[in-house]
């Protein structure tokens, strides 16, 4: 009798990701009952985004996640020394995250940018 293998590309049986992931590297708003809470996106999917953060989360808590132009409910699923996974309530469109993976350079040129500004005037005591 033949046995059936495996294939190496069938995520579901070789734990592999369902979803392609985009890296970011942006600057995001977490919304949670207790607060916001900035954070980065290390990559984001239509499913999902893994979040760094310099605050614990608790698993389960619902919130909202802001990037960019792009607000997302959903909840956080792991934790782990500083990064978060964060699930959506709804996917996204594919459209979305390839329109944030290509505004992502733009976005991050204009985060280096304020942090300059803000630099700059903290030196002169304007800040």
């Amino acid at each position: 009798m033949l046995q059936k293998s495996v294939s190496p590309l069938d995520p579901l049986k070789s734990n592999r990701r369902l979803r392609s992931r985009a890296r970011l590297g942006i600057g995001a708003r977490l919304m949670l009952m207790e607060g916001v809470v900035p954070c980065r996106i290390d990559n984001l999917s239509i499913g999902g985004a893994r979040l760094q953060l310099d605050v614990p989360l608790k698993l389960g808590c619902p919130g909202i996640l802001t990037i960019h132009d792009t607000e997302a409910f959903g909840e956080v699923v792991w934790q782990s020394r500083g990064r978060a996974g964060f699930k959506f309530d709804e996917l996204l469109d594919d459209s979305e995250v390839v329109r944030l993976r290509y505004l992502a350079p733009k976005i991050l040129m204009n985060e280096s940018n304020h942090v300059e500004i803000f630099a700059q005037q903290w030196v002169e005591g304007r800040a």
